[in-house]
């Protein structure tokens, strides 16, 4: 087996095992307090405290984002008193009225009256799904005269992005880094003409459920496996559901959005630097900036994380993925660039670097039944939770350590 096969197929079993859940698992099968408490004794207050808060997770409801608003689409639509086509009707609502979900059955929301909608008052009463639609918080914030380093989101439903410069850099890993695999070269510079915006932070649970609930991300729900949603990464989304996603912001904004190419994820995520990891490449700020495959991991799984070895020489505080900037950003004020979740690129994967693009654009030749995903993960130790490192995919796999940013040219 490769060392990349070994170590997909590690990161393929922590996510089956679902690192936040293990704790409480552990804990319960301790036959004796003595046990119970030499086990807690090994987390430090700092760990048992990020770690409590992780486990006792609220799963933030959907119906109450303020990404997307569900609205009175029949003209004028019947609000019942119970879910049931005959009863009574407690109030008809004009085509467009904002309302307030409570709750969601198959066929039928629980809805009262939006606090800032001017429609008409009514108590708690059903409308038919049939009857109503969600739509995103959308209200485009004008043309923006945007440099180097600004932050801006084009409107609540959108990311918050941030402007890169323009520049060159080399792309790849020197063959004197450790823990380098041979598609991390030859070393090629790269030209980026113009400056482009990214993601500050990785795409959030809560932005594709505004995409998915608004129509434009499908209506295959990825299942967070009890890691956490909200703020937290999307996880288990494929190239393909990425790239849709993408493009429904650009539908939205009028903007153009897109995944990012190997080379600007890169870019991106080097901020300037020449280390193998962001920050100050010292293992003493590893957890700062990143969050990995570390210490606490290794007191909750030993077992798992034994057999991965090199796992980062810190805590991090983390069982598994983490909510978006939870962690110092780099130098071009992009978070999570390295670890939490894994982000697909545009590009087909090719096995070196030999004739790629030298502007920085997507590389659409090679096996591309294959995508790339850069920036390692919180499944990962040290190996694979560097700037250089890749990982080939094929378009439809997806992983609970797999997420994606996105870009945004500028006008």
């Amino acid at each position: 087996m490769t060392i990349r096969g070994a170590w997909k197929r590690i990161a393929g079993g922590v996510g089956v095992l679902v690192l936040v859940g293990v704790a409480s698992v552990v804990l319960a099968n301790l036959p004796t307090v003595s046990q119970t408490v030499a086990f807690l004794s090994q987390f430090t207050p700092a760990e048992l405290m990020t770690l409590r808060s992780s486990f006792m997770q609220r799963r933030p409801d959907p119906l109450r984002s303020r990404l997307i608003e569900l609205r009175m689409r029949a003209d004028p639509g019947a609000i019942r008193r119970d879910p049931n086509p005959n009863s009574e009707i407690v109030t008809m609502a004009p085509g467009g009225t904002p309302l307030r979900a409570v709750s969601e059955t198959r066929t039928w929301y629980l809805v009262e009256p939006h606090e800032e909608a001017d429609g008409p008052p009514f108590r708690q009463g059903y409308v038919s799904v049939s009857d109503v639609e969600w739509v995103a918080n959308c209200t485009l914030r004008g043309t923006l005269e945007l440099s180097p380093g600004d932050r801006f989101q084009d409107c609540e439903a959108s990311p918050e992005m941030v402007v890169v410069p323009a520049g060159s850099f080399v792309i790849g890993s020197p063959e004197s880094e450790a823990y380098r695999l041979p598609d991390e070269g030859p070393q090629r510079r790269v030209e980026m003409a113009l400056p482009f915006a990214v993601g500050a932070f990785e795409v959030t649970f809560e932005q594709w459920d505004a995409c998915q609930r608004a129509g434009g991300c499908g209506s295959q729900h990825p299942h967070d496996l009890g890691l956490g949603r909200g703020r937290y990464p999307v996880i288990n989304v494929n190239w393909t559901q990425a790239r849709n996603y993408a493009r429904w912001l650009s539908a939205l904004t009028g903007k153009r959005y897109r995944l990012l190419s190997e080379a600007e994820w890169e870019y991106a995520a080097r901020a300037g630097t020449l280390s193998a990891r962001p920050g100050s490449g010292s293992e003493s700020d590893y957890c700062e900036h990143m969050n990995g495959l570390d210490q606490t991991s290794k007191k909750l799984v030993p077992d798992v994380t034994r057999a991965v070895g090199s796992l980062l020489p810190c805590s991090d505080g983390y069982p598994a993925s983490a909510p978006v900037g939870s962690f110092s950003p780099n130098a071009f004020g992009l978070y999570d660039m390295v670890g939490n979740v894994a982000e697909w690129t545009q590009d087909c994967y090719n096995g070196d670097y030999r004739d790629g693009p030298a502007d920085g654009g997507a590389r659409e030749t090679g096996d591309c039944r294959f995508r790339v995903s850069r920036g390692g993960a919180w499944a990962y130790g040290l190996p694979n939770n560097r700037v250089a490192s890749r990982t080939k995919r094929t378009m439809d796999s997806s992983y609970s350590s797999l997420g994606f940013r996105v870009a945004r040219e500028l006008d």
